[in-house]
């Protein structure tokens, strides 16, 4: 037992001089270069080093060694120790905050025979670092908000017919309909109309007449019709106004009825350039925008960040329409719950792929690691372990719909409607008081004293005119009479006594009654014409 105590610490020892005198290149002193390269690091030991970066490499400091660490890349450093038949020793590496990460590359290059992660090549780290075969996918592509998910009540489906206007128009239009009826009323009030709506007027006012403004428009119902200039052209205009309503408020229910129509999403690089879109960019390589930009001169970039956070809050609070960043960057986001509301759209942006890298004096590793990578490539192996490593967010599977609300018409929208409305009102109204002067508004009881007058003067007229009537009915009856007894009495029928005495008293009556009305109507012109 004490024996492999002390094995053990030797070993521990050995490992760690080595560590302390690694030197660069030294991996590769001694190689036939003329062995096939899957055998040139048969039976070597790599000293690797590694960053914490999910899902790549994964770090668990409650245990040691290479234990300690999990992740894609590390799976994949596995594979390829099988296939080349070597060991290896993972050490952890840290990059200072103030620190690029080309400066990263250029201080612990020659630290160890390979470093893993996913690096793309650039003039600066290809001139510090040999970048091996690029195993991961790392294009740059579009990032978006998915469309907000809204859950439809039953409440919300019964109130679909009052969707096509927002509730400040509905309360616009209820409002020109009592101010319309109020105007109506004032421009009838002093002059006459059918008995109908003179009545109502003069017992309800501004409650019938709103009524009769709305039932003759929308039910086509005739109510009543005004009899003053100002009050014709007033209502000719309210018809214009309320078939623009109605045909605003018909289609806008259609639509809200059928499948809402598409609406403006981003779907390509394209679309930020064509309407101007900001755009937040995330990229931990030199040179990035600038290529971006020469391959898209327009896209209007107004954040450039290494900060996940920043970029996600960003375009979650629309700051930015959309997010450029790599493949392989945000699919590591893409895992977490909290980004469910993301999505990449559209094609590749910049093409792009990523890899390890070695030291240039270490150029067996490079040939060996290039073949290693080739062959589990090919044999599909490196999808399965970024299958295993980078799941699905587990989302909820809702349907997804846009929110509709810009789809209703808004007061702005209607603008012209109300003030062309208040330019006829006022239109009307001068026209009223051009021809009544002072008596264009009606009195406390609705008819101005001069109509009651005129249907005063009128009812005398009425009078006589059901008594001629009558007049006519009994000369009618007695003409009836007097041709009975005229046949009777050619048949040899004589009439009683009683009967031709009545007859007798019908003809003196039709006589009176007739110079009854003729002296009347002679007194009637002459009252109207003094």
């Amino acid at each position: 037992m004490r024996f492999l105590e002390i094995l053990y610490v030797g070993v521990c020892l050995s490992v760690q001089a080595a560590a302390v005198t690694f030197t660069p290149g030294a991996i590769c002193d001694g190689i036939d270069i003329h062995l096939p390269v899957s055998a040139r690091l048969s039976g070597k030991h790599l000293n690797v080093a590694n960053i914490q970066w999910e899902p790549f490499g994964i770090y668990d400091s409650t245990k040691t060694g290479n234990d300690a660490w999990t992740g894609y890349d590390v799976d994949m450093l596995n594979l390829v120790a099988k296939q080349l038949n070597f060991t290896y020793t993972i050490s952890k590496k840290e990059k200072p905050s103030t620190d690029t990460w080309d400066d990263h590359i250029i201080n612990v290059v020659n630290q160890s025979d390979l470093h893993l992660g996913f690096w793309m090549g650039t003039p600066t780290r290809r001139s510090a670092a040999w970048l091996g075969l690029g195993h991961v996918d790392s294009s740059y592509r579009v990032l978006t908000n998915k469309p907000v998910v809204i859950e439809t009540s039953l409440l919300d489906e019964i109130l679909t017919v009052f969707q096509p206007f927002t509730p400040g128009l509905w309360a616009m239009l209820v409002g020109m309909l009592l101010l319309a009826a109020l105007v109506q009323m004032v421009l009838e009030s002093p002059g006459d109309t059918n008995d109908d709506y003179a009545r109502s007027r003069n017992h309800f006012d501004m409650y019938v007449t709103t009524f009769w403004l709305f039932s003759t428009q929308i039910t086509n119902t005739n109510a009543g019709s005004p009899v003053t200039g100002p009050g014709r052209f007033f209502i000719a205009f309210m018809g214009f106004v309320f078939v623009v309503m109605l045909c605003a408020y018909t289609a806008n229910l259609a639509a809200f009825l059928s499948a809402p129509p598409p609406l403006f999403s981003v779907q390509a690089v394209e679309d930020l350039e064509r309407n101007a879109l900001p755009v937040c960019l995330v990229t931990y390589t030199e040179g990035v925008k600038e290529l971006l930009l020469r391959f898209h001169p327009t896209l209007n970039v107004v954040l450039n960040t290494q900060s996940e956070a920043e970029a996600t809050m960003k375009l979650k609070d629309k700051t930015c329409d959309a997010v450029i960043v790599d493949s392989s960057t945000v699919m590591g986001w893409l895992v977490q719950p909290h980004h469910c509301g993301l999505h990449l759209v559209g094609p590749t942006v910049l093409a792009k792929h990523s890899g390890w890298f070695t030291n240039h004096l270490s150029p067996c590793i490079n040939q060996a690691f290039e073949f290693a990578m080739q062959r589990i490539m090919d044999d599909g192996l490196n999808v399965d372990l970024w299958n295993k490593w980078v799941p699905v967010a587990k989302c909820p599977k809702k349907a997804v719909v846009e929110n509709h609300d810009d789809l209703k018409l808004s007061i702005a929208q209607m603008a012209s409607i109300f003030t062309f409305f208040g330019v006829a009102a006022c239109t009307a109204l001068a026209a009223a008081y051009h021809e009544k002067g002072n008596q264009i508004f009606i009195g406390p009881h609705g008819i101005k004293d001069s109509q009651i007058e005129m249907q005063q003067q009128a009812e005398p007229d009425m009078n006589l005119e059901l008594r001629g009537l009558r007049e006519d009915m009994s000369e009618m009856r007695s003409q009836v009479t007097m041709l009975t007894a005229a046949l009777l009495k050619v048949s040899g029928i004589e009439l009683p006594k009683n009967m031709q005495d009545s007859r007798m008293m019908e003809s003196v009556e039709i006589s009176r009654l007739s110079q009854i009305r003729t002296n009347e109507a002679s007194k009637n012109d002459i009252r109207l014409c003094s």
